[in-house]
């Protein structure tokens, strides 16, 4: 499995933002002691997955903190 394909497979459930996605994908692999995927590389394989055409942002959540992008598959 790689992060970009776990990663889109977690986008096809629903839209996500970044946090919620290193959550999930820890979630689906067991933790941190079975892969050990930083936040950084969640973003970058996202920005990697939107310039391919692959995911879209999908709008902006802000609930008493910062702005999360949230990101959703492309049809």
């Amino acid at each position: 499995m790689s992060v970009r394909f776990a990663l889109l497979g977690l986008l096809a459930q629903r839209p996500r933002h970044g946090y919620e996605l290193h959550s999930a994908f820890e979630a689906l692999v067991g933790g941190e002691r079975a892969w050990d995927l930083k936040p950084a590389q969640v973003y970058t394989t996202l920005v990697r997955l939107q310039d391919g055409g692959l995911v879209q942002e999908e709008g902006l959540e802000q609930a008493g903190g910062p702005e999360k992008r949230i990101y959703a598959v492309t049809a």
